[in-house]
């Protein structure tokens, strides 16, 4: 039998960490004039059939009091309680909600389908609760809402509630916390909201509330940004042509909703940005396109976009909606993904991902992705997967076959055994597919060449393929009528998309010992061995990079220049040690 764990909060007057509990907001009030109605904190959890809200106070009075907590079911606009409805709200308090507002050219619903209240009696110590819910004309009281509290002199300090899906109708709503007195309006809330600020007349006056918090089951963080398509293809237009792909490589689903994407670091300030709806949500291994202009990307994909593969694809198109103007250059630029934080769904952001290339735009061209030639995207190299660095220069590589709404094939754990002349040389190598339908891999081929000193490398040839056994493919090639010295080979496997990609160039070498194993670059003399890297004077910055047997780059190094021989004190494993300096290049290897 599977026992799933969750973690679910225990209703005891207590907020505990390890009980799921998320926080969703402070408030920013305080002070005089609300010292027994005074909130701190509110926070969040979903479970399978219960919401789980709580607030903990700052109170250092013990008043006669109510907490209330507005809810946004279904977002759907004029399908609540609204500013349309009246002066008072469910409880008697002068409350009303904005039923939607207009924000960067978007417009996101309000409506507020629940309210909970729980009156607080000072002089008892007790706490009752309400539950509404508003069936279209009026408030209907339910039951399904189960309290804990915690109270002290100053009166409630925690107050913790669950409330029962089915009478809420969803698990994913949009919230705002408040306090009221017996009568009147608001007096502290969370989000903060200006209609809470304190003023001569707080106790009597009515108050909008317009800022609210999401409560989601799903993880917020986790998408990366996976293909970039910036230089358009012959005959298409600029920007209407480009197009940007979102993918969420986790095993969960990631609410991006409120995100904003943007090719700017500080959106807003200077270019482009534009929010994303807000019921955006990518399931595990699932895609999002970022398109610039719907009919032009769907004139030019018309073709891919049959595929069913791309039912479950959403497009976004933020031509439309974008607040700026967003436009890829060619010749280098940089995107961004923001998530939203607190105390509010667009108040603040925080970069969930970023992605640069050729001059890197407005971050410059340190570790900048490949400039792609027209036509070719930029996507991620699948062979790291799920262990991108997050730099640009080592995650992404020109795809000359975009393939927006899918990673291309994983090309990967490419053998590298030692050629030494003569017999058959038998590889293998690991070939699998992104597609969520399973193994979407409809061709591979191993090409090999050979290295003699006296002619230098000849021409590709393609390897014979013996067999495959559970996502492994073996090849091998005969070497007997070859006095070459080396052999290089790659791997190119193309998906049922179209989509293709071939590893990195892997060379064999004749066995050595790897204290033998060294070379130079005008005059430079480089050596490896088993405990380090020998360096020798180098009046040029010198970069370094490693990869291991089967192509993926694992290390990356800077060295300044020196005037001196050293020896950088690193584990020197098997694989390939690639030194640059001077528009030189020198390939080591230890086999």
């Amino acid at each position: 039998m599977l026992l799933l764990l969750v973690l679910l909060p225990v209703l005891d007057g207590q907020i505990m960490p390890q009980e799921g509990w998320r926080l969703l907001g402070v408030s920013s009030f305080s002070g005089a004039g609300i010292e027994g109605v005074d909130l701190d904190s509110l926070f969040g959890a979903v479970g399978p059939d219960s919401l789980y809200l709580a607030i903990t106070t700052a109170n250092t009075q013990n008043w006669n009091a109510s907490y209330g907590f507005g809810l946004d079911v279904d977002r759907i606009p004029g399908n609540g309680f609204d500013r349309m409805e009246g002066g008072t709200d469910a409880h008697g308090r002068n409350l009303t909600f904005r039923d939607s507002v207009l924000l960067d050219n978007r417009l996101f619903t309000l409506s507020v389908d629940a309210e909970v209240y729980l009156d607080w009696d000072a002089a008892q110590g007790t706490l009752t609760p309400y539950l509404y819910v508003w069936d279209g004309t009026g408030w209907v009281q339910r039951g399904g809402l189960n309290v804990a509290w915690s109270a002290d002199t100053g009166g409630v300090r925690v107050l913790e509630l669950a409330v029962a899906v089915d009478s809420l109708g969803g698990r994913v709503v949009h919230l705002v916390a408040w306090t009221t007195s017996t009568t009147g309006s608001a007096l502290d809330c969370i989000p903060s909201d200006p209609a809470c600020a304190d003023n001569p007349d707080e106790f009597t006056d009515g108050d909008t509330l317009t800022r609210f918090v999401r409560l989601s089951p799903w993880n917020r963080g986790g998408a990366v940004i996976s293909e970039v398509m910036y230089d358009a293809p012959s005959g298409m237009s600029e920007p209407a042509s480009e197009w940007v792909e979102v993918f969420n490589p986790t095993t969960d689903t990631v609410d991006l909703s409120f995100a904003v994407f943007s090719d700017d670091p500080n959106p807003g300030t200077s270019e482009g940005f534009v929010r994303f709806p807000q019921d955006a949500v990518l399931p595990p291994g699932g895609f999002l396109l970022l398109v610039n202009d719907l009919d032009t990307f769907q004139t030019y994909w018309s073709g891919l976009l049959s595929d069913p593969l791309y039912a479950a694809t959403p497009l976004f198109a933020y031509g439309p909606y974008r607040v700026g103007t967003i436009s890829l250059a060619n010749t280098g630029d940089d995107v961004h993904l923001f998530l939203p934080v607190l105390p509010s769904p667009w108040d603040s952001l925080v970069e969930e991902d970023a992605v640069w290339w050729g001059n890197g735009g407005d971050v410059g061209s340190a570790d900048a992705a490949v400039d792609a030639p027209a036509g070719s995207s930029i996507e991620r190299n699948p062979q790291m997967h799920p262990t991108w660095s997050g730099i640009p220069a080592q995650d992404f590589f020109a795809n000359a076959t975009p393939s927006p709404g899918n990673l291309p094939p994983q090309v990967m754990d490419v053998t590298f055994p030692v050629y030494s002349g003569g017999g058959r040389f038998a590889v293998s190598a690991t070939v699998r597919d992104f597609l969520p339908s399973g193994d979407g891999v409809v061709a591979d081929t191993m090409f090999y060449r050979f290295f003699s000193p006296s002619a230098g490398w000849g021409p590709w040839f393609g390897a014979q393929r013996d067999s495959s056994l559970l996502g492994t493919a073996y090849y091998s090639f005969d070497t007997t009528a070859t006095g070459a010295e080396s052999v290089q080979y790659y791997v190119v496997a193309v998906d049922l998309q179209g989509a293709r990609f071939g590893d990195t160039s892997l060379t064999g070498l004749v066995t050595t010992r790897v204290e033998e194993t060294s070379s130079s670059i005008r005059n430079i003399v480089l050596a490896l061995h088993p405990r380090g890297i020998r360096v020798g004077p180098h009046p040029q910055p010198l970069t370094i990079e490693v990869f291991d047997l089967s192509g993926r780059r694992v290390a990356r190094l800077r060295i300044p220049p020196s005037s001196r021989t050293r020896v950088l004190p690193l584990a020197v494993p098997r694989g390939i040690y690639v030194f640059r300096a001077g528009g030189k290049t020198v390939r080591l290897i230890r086999p």
